[in-house]
């Protein structure tokens, strides 16, 4: 199934009855309501039609409009995880192995 995506039971938000639709300039197929991305033609979040799934960006969307835009922190074991990566990638990347650096800090990110 590459280039598609999985549609299955995806997250979707309730957005506030009334709010108008704003389709952006510069991405057609893309309408923003109640700050949460769905498809221009059938306004929908998640889309098999159009081929579009925007809960993952809208999910976020809502947790850092609940958080006041801030991050909540990580549980203390993923927070050690991260630490440990980013340590091992320090002393690749002092080793002048660099590739294998990159590999820890994308790592690290990808958890975090």
């Amino acid at each position: 199934m590459s280039g598609s995506v999985a549609f299955g039971p995806r997250p979707v938000f309730p957005t506030e009855p009334g709010k108008p639709a704003t389709e952006l300039p510069d991405v057609s197929s893309i309408t923003l309501i109640d700050n949460l991305l769905h498809c221009t033609a059938h306004k929908k979040q998640v889309c098999p039609e159009c081929n579009v799934d925007f809960s993952t960006h809208n999910f976020y969307t809502r947790q850092l409009t609940a958080n006041r835009g801030a991050f909540p922190p990580p549980n203390p074991q993923v927070e050690g995880a991260i630490q440990r990566l980013k340590s091992a990638g320090n002393e690749q990347f002092r080793a002048q192995c660099y590739f294998e650096a990159s590999q820890k800090y994308t790592e690290a990110i990808t958890i975090g």
